[in-house]
């Protein structure tokens, strides 16, 4: 096989074309932290149009995901969701206030960065949340899963 051969090769083209796919459009950081990370901020932003991304926003329509509960103090629930964000595995905490937390959750083999985000609202004993991918415009459901997996594990033992 000649130097540029292996271009052309179908291992090469399925490789370049599942990359493209999950790539998607994306040219940058499409997530968007918005409601960045301080203590004062009030709530998530929306997701973009492609179905990368899950939050719990009234508005969210085929994004929409339920906001964790919690019980007790809503500083436990916050100290509790660190803990349970920093045993993940690939998953690391960018941020932690009283109110909000930011991290991040790479893929395991192609190595994406994904934006979690939380946002405490102890009026309604509620963890709003948002997990968004960075690149590419199909997650299989990886935002989602990530999401009912915290869930699980906030929940109080029985």
């Amino acid at each position: 096989m000649s130097s540029a051969g292996w271009l052309c090769s179908p291992i090469h083209l399925r490789l370049c074309a599942l990359v493209a796919l999950l790539a998607g459009c994306a040219s940058g950081p499409v997530g968007g932290i918005k409601s960045s990370t301080r203590s004062d901020a009030t709530e998530l932003a929306p997701c973009p149009t492609r179905p990368s991304c899950v939050v719990s926003r009234d508005d969210a329509g085929a994004h929409a995901v339920d906001a964790l509960s919690f019980y007790g103090p809503s500083q436990n629930a916050m100290a509790r969701l660190t803990d349970i964000l920093s045993k993940m595995p690939r998953t690391r905490v960018i941020t932690s206030n009283e109110n909000y937390v930011h991290a991040t959750a790479e893929s395991r083999w192609l190595r994406f960065t994904d934006d979690v985000e939380f946002l405490l609202n102890p009026q309604s004993s509620r963890i709003e949340v948002r997990s968004c991918s960075r690149l590419g415009y199909y997650d299989f459901g990886v935002n989602r899963a990530r999401v009912e997996a915290i869930r699980a594990a906030l929940k109080p033992p029985q």
